[in-house]
């Protein structure tokens, strides 16, 4: 299936509707370098296990862990001012919160669909016992 895909993509020419080739989107990077870190082995369980609950690679965690601990420092060397440490917290705080009530909408609205679909499926499921078994409804 890969292969058919990946032939009949191989036919699609690179251009538009007015027959202008089309450049291939160049997303900007700031310039890293690889670095290698050695780390004790007894520790690199503990390190997959914490990366894993992250949802994200052993590799990932520790350059954000790298670059966390560097924005403690001032671009002079210098250690941060506690004010300047208690603003980045703030910042990470809120910025958390955010994230934490867009997730919590996001779950109320799947809830809110879901119990539409249950109270769907409940009122399917009466309605054929009602007509399998042949009861009418009473009114009060």
């Amino acid at each position: 299936m890969k292969k058919e895909l990946a032939a009949q993509l191989a036919n699609v020419p690179d251009v538009d509707e007015d027959e202008t080739v089309l450049e291939p989107l160049v997303f900007p990077r700031e310039p890293s370098q690889v670095y290698s870190v050695r780390i004790p082995v007894e520790k690199l369980e503990l390190l997959r296990r914490v990366a894993a609950e992250h949802h994200e690679a052993p590799s990932v965690l520790i350059r954000k862990w790298v670059l966390e601990r560097l924005d403690m420092v001032a671009p002079d060397g210098l250690p941060r001012t506690s004010n300047q440490l208690v603003d980045d917290l703030m910042g990470r705080v809120i910025d958390l919160e955010q994230r934490v009530a867009q997730h919590q909408k996001e779950l109320d609205e799947q809830s809110s669909e879901h119990r539409k679909q249950i109270d769907n499926v409940i009122d399917r499921v009466i309605k054929l016992i009602f007509e399998r078994f042949d009861i009418t409804e009473k009114k009060i």
